[in-house]
């Protein structure tokens, strides 16, 4: 949605229909993006009325809520005059260089088991996990997106029309994807932009993530960045994985500025939303970088 005078633009502000899983209902929400305002247009309410425009459309259209995660002046906005709420942050997690033989060692030896993930090409041992490369997402992941979510948690509907557009069609930003499989079945994957784990998804088995870490690590490395770093909401189970492996909330000074800060999560709720009490409790939330419009 964006306010015009004589054909220029000078404000902006978008809603992305975002499906989602709520308590096992797959539903439509929203996430709010790119809020601004020419400078020459500035303390004239125009932001104002442009989200509030977008809320009542959302209401209209009977999406059940919107999220977003807003910079400083934003999130002022939205939680000052158009009834957000602020319920979660996000801490930012970091393996440092110093951490990152340990870390690889102790994703690869679990159960006095040792794992070869060296690359895409490298044949699984017989008792070991086998991790690859990816470049297309299949319909078993479908499957793998509904065995991941649980009956009280909101999480993206991460089919494999979404996953594909997200990691191999994003016209900018380049990912490297890594799976595992068992016998034709997707037991998870892990996506990697630069120096971050911006997505980690298993069944529940703490072998798989931890063998899809520690390639990760490994790949990250090879890429000479001394830092691996990612968001995950507190209570999803991708948080506690990185650090199970010796990942640590931190603040550590990283370039960009951006890394370096722990992001803030809002929500607003249609009033007529028969998951609003699920969708305000934090803990349900399965959260990370690949949730946002931009990582």
């Amino acid at each position: 949605m964006a306010q015009n005078i004589r054909g220029k633009v000078i404000a902006h502000f978008g809603y992305l229909p975002w499906k989602t899983r709520v308590a096992g209902r797959e539903l439509i929400a929203c996430q709010g993006v790119d809020l601004m305002v020419h400078p020459d247009y500035r303390r004239r309410g125009l932001a104002c009325e442009l989200v509030t425009a977008c809320k009542h459309q959302m209401i209209e259209n009977g999406w059940h809520f919107s999220f977003g995660f807003p910079g400083h002046e934003s999130r002022h906005l939205a939680l000052e005059k158009l009834g957000y709420t602020h319920f979660l942050t996000l801490p930012y997690l970091t393996l440092p260089s110093g951490g990152l033989i340990a870390g690889e060692r102790a994703a690869r030896s679990i159960r006095k088991r040792v794992f070869r993930c060296r690359n895409s090409a490298s044949p699984a041992t017989p008792r070991g996990i086998r991790v690859r490369e990816i470049h297309f997402f299949d319909e078993t992941v479908n499957l793998l997106s509904r065995q991941t979510s649980g009956n009280n948690e909101v999480v993206t509907v991460r089919d494999s029309e979404y996953l594909n557009w997200r990691f191999f069609s994003h016209p900018a930003k380049p990912y490297t994807v890594l799976s595992v499989e068992d016998e034709n079945e997707l037991q998870g994957y892990c996506a990697i932009r630069g120096s971050e784990i911006v997505d980690l998804q298993t069944v529940d088995e703490p072998e798989v993530a931890r063998s899809l870490i520690a390639q990760s690590v490994r790949h990250i490395r090879e890429k000479g960045h001394a830092v691996v770093g990612s968001w995950f909401s507190p209570d999803s189970p991708g948080h506690q994985f990185l650090k199970d492996v010796g990942f640590m909330d931190s603040r550590i000074r990283i370039k960009p500025r951006r890394q370096r800060r722990r992001l803030p999560v809002i929500v607003l709720v249609n009033p007529s939303s028969p998951v609003k009490d699920t969708v305000l409790d934090p803990r349900g939330w399965i959260l990370n970088m690949s949730d946002t419009d931009c990582f």
